[in-house]
């Protein structure tokens, strides 16, 4: 599973935002109050409404993540006339066959749209629609069964849809014919008269407990219905494990205490931090236990500890666990101290390290302001260690307010072109300006998308607003100087100034 794209309709200041997430690493910069949290803050609602916490809700405005309040406060203008409109794109197991050799993943949209419901005052679902995007669709129709004509279409196609008709309380649901063709690998599997009552009709359904279809009571399922549900439930598995790919890390992580409770083992450090000492005492111990042959767990506690050196060089931290408490330990080569008596910036960099260590190839780690209480030295370490774990296949999208990191990423870019003329010394700092994406918001509801070239270099250009403000001091400051030399140059002298 990997998040490609996310689309917004008329939510917060938004009539519509698409952001592009396929890189390994996405920047979000922008002026206080521009909106550049809104896509993050909706695909935060949309993690907890597909998280198996949420048990009976299609939309979770509150929850772990976040708290939106009611429709009316994050629908765009406030007007709850207004539809929600929310669409992710990833690369999912939905695979075809083409030659019954090689399989290949599919490309899917998901989208959700909501209406206003005055029983709770919140969104209530009014559509769910899927495409799935193959470029090698018909041709494997064709292979798995050559008599069976394709009619045209594109290489995209609607599979699902689920709408809410006016008035009523249940939906139409409908798949497309080739949902069972070939998008899914059904074709094996299915019965050969059930082929023949295959065909793109509606069903009328009620939609409970989050996703689950249900008939409705004039309506039983026959053979085709059930594995229509059976695909549309694969469907939801599929959003629901993209959407588990995805882990958040807030901005005010926790303060750090001498030892830590025994709870439990978590893999995931939490939104605040606040299961650092378990997550990182698990990835301790899978590495002095790992039996895999690829000794991948190895692999993921080394990289913890390179990317720590990194950003505090001559630094280390492990844990140490008595009875029913884990502690965390900083030290050098002269001394070890409690992680309570070092620098607020160990502990506020310590989850995103280990989380970013604990996750696999094609996760997503969303990181707010991973800048604060970093010395700028540091922060520029800090885009040393986003590109060495881009290396693993972890992306990240970080919204972020640092100039030094985007400095130091540039200078990897820059780097890197500098070394392709010898590809033997290109190594685990190597960054394409193709693997970074920078958005930048603007306070009147726009934004840019700013590209760089193989120097590291922004073509076009720095936006207005965009680190300028440094720089304007720094001429203010000159000018001054300048201004009052000036004016003393053309002051008469008086005459006890004159020997």
């Amino acid at each position: 599973m990997s998040l490609l794209k996310i689309e917004l309709e008329n939510f917060k200041k938004f009539s519509k935002l698409t952001l592009d997430l396929g890189q390994p690493i996405t920047l979000i910069y922008g002026e206080n109050s521009s909106g550049k949290t809104s896509a993050i803050r909706a695909l935060l609602a949309l993690m907890q409404t597909f998280s198996s916490q949420n048990k009976y809700h299609m939309w979770s405005a509150h929850g772990e993540y976040v708290d939106l309040g009611f429709y009316k406060d994050y629908i765009k203008d406030h007007n709850i006339r207004n539809r929600l409109g929310i669409s992710i794109t990833s690369i999912n197991n939905h695979t075809l066959s083409t030659g019954r050799k090689t399989k290949t993943p599919c490309i899917g949209t998901m989208k959700l749209c909501y209406d206003f419901d005055s029983e709770t005052n919140q969104a209530r679902l009014y559509s769910l629609t899927e495409h799935v995007y193959h470029p090698k669709l018909k041709e494997s129709i064709g292979e798995i069964n050559p008599g069976y004509k394709v009619p045209a279409f594109s290489t995209e196609v609607e599979a699902i849809t689920i709408i809410r008709l006016k008035t009523r309380s249940w939906y139409n649901f409908s798949l497309h014919p080739l949902c069972y063709l070939g998008v899914y690998q059904q074709w094996d599997k299915l019965h050969p008269n059930l082929l023949q009552i295959i065909s793109k009709k509606s069903k009328s359904v009620h939609l409970h407990q989050k996703f689950t279809l249900e008939a409705t009571k004039k309506q039983t399922y026959d053979e085709a219905d059930n594995l229509g549900r059976y695909i549309f439930n694969q469907s939801i598995d599929q959003i629901e494990n993209t959407l588990s790919s995805v882990h958040y890390l807030g901005p005010l992580r926790m303060t750090p205490f001498r030892s830590y409770k025994i709870s439990n083992q978590a893999s995931n450090v939490g939104i605040n931090g606040e299961n650092t000492p378990f997550a990182l005492s698990r990835l301790q111990t899978l590495h002095t236990k790992d039996k895999t042959s690829k000794r991948q767990n190895q692999q993921k506690f080394n990289n913890f500890t390179k990317w720590f050196e990194m950003i505090f060089p001559g630094q280390s931290v492990a844990t140490e666990q008595s009875e029913d408490v884990v502690r965390l330990k900083v030290g050098n080569s002269e001394r070890i101290d409690s992680i309570a008596d070092v620098g607020f910036g160990f502990s506020q960099v310590l989850p995103i390290l280990v989380q970013a260590a604990a996750m696999d190839a094609g996760e997503t780690l969303i990181i707010e302001q991973p800048e604060l209480h970093l010395h700028p030295k540091a922060q520029v370490a800090f885009a040393k260690f986003l590109t060495a774990a881009a290396k693993t296949g972890v992306k990240f999208i970080i919204e972020t307010h640092s100039e030094h990191i985007l400095k130091g990423l540039q200078l990897h870019i820059s780097n890197t072109t500098v070394k392709k003329s010898d590809p033997k010394i290109l190594d685990s700092l190597s960054l394409a300006s193709e693997d970074l994406k920078i958005y930048y918001f603007n306070k009147d509801d726009s934004f840019e998308v700013m590209n760089l070239n193989q120097w590291g270099e922004i073509d076009g250009g720095w936006p207005r607003g965009f680190f300028d403000e440094s720089y304007n001091i720094s001429s203010q400051l000159v000018r001054n100087k300048v201004m009052n030399f000036s004016e003393n140059a053309s002051l008469p002298k008086k005459p006890e100034d004159v020997k």
